[in-house]
Formats: C-alpha cells, structure tokens, sequence
C-alpha cells in the first residue's frame, strides 16, 4: 500500500513542478516581449531625436543626396497617371495647361498619404471641402493635395512613410493624389526625384 502510495505522491509531485516551471516560463517570455518592444521603441525614438536635431541646412542636404531614390507618396500600389509639365486640357489641343507636380492615381479607395521623408508639418490648410499638407525639409517643401481627412498638424515632426491623411475617393470611386515639391516657392519636377520602378 505505502508502494502505490509513494507512486501516488511522486506523479503529482511532478505534475506540479511541470506546471511550477511552464509559468515561470511563460512570464520569462512575457517579460522578453516586453524588453523587447520597449528597446524597438526607444530604437525607433532615438532614430526620430537624430533627426528632429538637425539643422533645416543639414536636413536640406540630406535630402538633396536621395534625389532620385524617393518612393511615391501613398501608402498602396500607384501610378503616376497626370505628369509634371505643359499638357493639353481633354485632348485639346488648343488648351494647353501648367501642371505644378503630378497626379497619383491610386489602386484602392481609403488609401494613405505618406511623408516622402523626415521634416516638419509647416501648414495645415482647407480648400473647398479637402485638405491640404505642406511638409518642410529645409528649403524643400513638399506638398499633399486633395485629402478627406488628415492625421498630422503644423509643427508635427514626420518620418517616412507616416500617414500625413486620407486620399479623397471621386464620384467614380477613384483616389488621386496631387502631389507638388519645390524648393521654396520654385516648382520642381517631382518625378525626378522618385526611383525608378
């Protein structure tokens, strides 16, 4: 009887240490992923500080050396579908019209504006019914047109590929986004400085 009853005692004696060390486990891992997300975000924190820092001069150049390597401003598969440049109103070709930047015509509807890069939300402005955004990178400005809503307000700093707002749908249900770069008030040609896809 005291045989079986040894053997009694020892399984639970085991299934509790399994259990004892299955939880201690457990929050060990808890504790990882936590450690972990804190380092990401303070990583991520730090990233950002560096380049809130910089002077509008430094920012400005580190801008200039990505010409050419920019991705297109939205957060979704686009296409370029109204060019920078003289072109002709409707296929008229007596009405000739001055496009300041370019038109980005998007694949789905409630798609994401994004910053090109780091800088500063200068303004946020109304125009009609839409919104507006203008985000400085020191003397360049890069500029978001046509937005349902926005997410971003002046003076707030931007990272790329953050949502600056929501691209408006047409009574067609397609969402473009008009886009302009210049420095200071001289437009630029923004396809110029998007890479090549």
């Amino acid at each position: 009887m005291s045989f079986f009853r040894t053997i009694y005692v020892f399984c639970w004696v085991t299934i509790f240490v399994i259990l004892l060390a299955s939880c201690s486990s457990s929050r060990r891992f808890e504790r990882n992923e936590t450690e972990y997300e804190y380092t990401y975000r303070s990583y991520d924190s730090i990233i950002t500080s560096k380049w809130e820092r910089l002077t509008p001069s430094q920012l400005e150049a580190e801008f200039e050396k990505r010409k050419g390597t920019f991705m297109l401003p939205v957060i979704d598969i686009s296409t370029i579908n109204v060019h920078y440049g003289m072109y002709h109103f409707q296929n008229e070709k007596n009405v000739t019209l001055q496009q300041r930047g370019v038109k980005i015509l998007c694949n789905f509807n409630n798609v994401n504006a994004c910053s090109i890069f780091y800088g500063k939300v200068s303004v946020v402005f109304k125009s009609g019914d839409l919104y507006n955004v203008l985000v400085r990178h020191g003397r360049y400005i890069s500029g978001y047109f046509g937005l349902y809503n926005v997410c971003v307000s002046a003076g707030d700093f931007v990272v790329p590929r953050q949502a600056v707002g929501e691209v408006y749908n047409d009574n067609e249900g397609k969402s473009m986004l008009q886009f302009q770069l210049r420095k200071e008030t001289e437009a630029l040609n923004p396809e110029e400085w998007f890479r090549a896809e």
